[in-house]
């Protein structure tokens, strides 16, 4: 899960004495949502990440703060990949886009590709920001925003975001292979076939119990 002290996705490089770092969150008003899942398939630099909501865990925390009724409050919800160090005052020189495109950012001594094939939240228009903020820059994909409301879990249909993400050392030679999502009736198979090796998911798309959502994904990484 995503809650703020998993960090179940990190990258990091460059020299010691300044890294650089990239840390994948999902923010409910500003703070890490517990209920955020991520589902990852990893081949050295290339990583394949799903991301879904669970309805019975918690919202900063867990278990000591649970979702009531499969509702929580909000005004704002995304997903965002968050860098630490960024050299000078980088930020991103272009807008994040959701779709085929892949998003390129030279970061120090590495290049970053991020493709996001797939978002989508209910009925919402996904949207998406780029910025940056003292010693740090985000790329955020925006599910939820505007006046604060209830969101109806179990109203959902589809609440799943797919990406791609490849770290390289700068200027590599080929450009990635494209993410594949084809969707397979309330599920959702997700696959890469990149220079290091084929990865792939099958996940569940509707939020529901944490339980019912990881017994249900196949093909992700066991550690």
């Amino acid at each position: 899960d995503l809650w703020n002290q998993r960090r179940p996705l990190v990258a990091y490089w460059g020299p010691s004495s300044r890294p650089i770092a990239l840390q994948l969150r999902c923010l409910h008003d500003g703070y890490d949502y517990s209920s955020g899942l991520i589902f990852t398939r990893q081949a050295k630099g290339h990583v394949l990440g799903v991301v879904v909501f669970s309805t019975d865990q918690g919202d900063r925390h867990p278990n000591l703060d649970p979702i009531e009724d499969d509702e929580i409050e909000a005004e704002d919800l995304r997903l965002r990949f968050q860098i630490f160090n960024p050299p000078g005052n980088w930020i991103p020189g272009n807008d994040l886009t959701i779709g085929s495109t892949w998003n390129h950012f030279d970061l120090g001594n590495a290049s970053v590709d991020l493709q996001i094939p797939h978002a989508a939240f209910g009925g919402n228009e996904i949207l998406t920001e780029v910025g940056g903020e003292g010693d740090g820059a985000h790329l955020d994909v925006i599910l939820f925003q505007g006046e604060v409301g209830r969101i109806d879990f179990t109203s959902i249909k589809s609440a799943v975001i797919v990406f791609g993400l490849r770290i390289m050392p700068l200027h590599p030679s080929d450009p990635p292979a494209d993410v594949v999502v084809v969707p397979r009736r309330g599920n959702l198979d997700a696959s890469w076939d990149t220079e290091a090796g084929y990865m792939g998911m099958r996940i569940p798309t509707k939020p529901s119990g944490i339980e019912n959502l990881t017994s249900r994904a196949t093909g992700m990484d066991d550690l």
